[in-house]
C-alpha cells in the first residue's frame, strides 16, 4: 500500500485545464507572446479614452487640457499593462516564465478587456462614431 502511495507523485496528477491553458500560452513562440500582450495593452488604452474623451468631455464638459492629461494617464495604464505581461506572459531573454496563477489571470483580464474593446470598436462603426 505503501510502495502505490510513493509511486504516486504530484507530477503524476492530471493537469487542470487552467494549468493547460496558461501552459500553452506560455509555450507559444516569444514573438506571439509580445504581439498577445501589445494587444492586450492597446485594447486598454482604448477603452480607457473612448471613457475619458467621450463620457467626460461630452457629459461633463471638461477643459481640453484636463482631458488630454486623463488620456495620458490612460496611456499609461495601458503601458502598466503591458509591463505586466512582460513580467508574466513574455520574461526576459533566455527566461521561459513559470506557469503561475498571476500569468492566468492577466490572460484572463487581457481577453476580457480585448472583447470588450471589440465591442466598443464595433458600436463605434455602428452608430458612425468617431473614435
Amino acid at each position: 500500500m505503501s510502495q502505490k502511495k510513493a509511486s504516486k507523485s504530484s507530477s503524476d496528477a492530471p493537469a487542470t485545464v487552467q494549468h493547460r491553458l496558461i501552459g500553452w500560452v506560455l509555450n507559444l513562440p516569444r514573438v506571439a507572446r509580445i504581439l498577445m500582450v501589445a494587444l492586450f495593452a492597446l485594447s486598454v488604452t482604448l477603452i480607457l479614452t473612448v471613457l475619458v474623451t467621450y463620457q467626460l468631455e461630452i457629459t461633463l464638459h471638461l477643459p481640453r487640457e484636463v482631458v488630454v492629461g486623463l488620456v495620458f494617464i490612460s496611456t499609461g495604464m495601458g503601458a502598466v499593462m503591458y509591463i505586466f505581461g512582460w513580467r508574466f506572459i513574455v520574461g526576459t531573454v533566455g527566461e521561459h516564465p513559470p506557469i503561475r496563477a498571476a500569468a492566468l489571470w492577466y490572460v484572463l483580464v487581457g481577453v476580457m478587456v480585448f472583447l470588450v474593446a471589440l465591442f466598443v470598436l464595433l458600436i463605434g462603426f455602428i452608430s458612425g462614431s468617431e473614435l
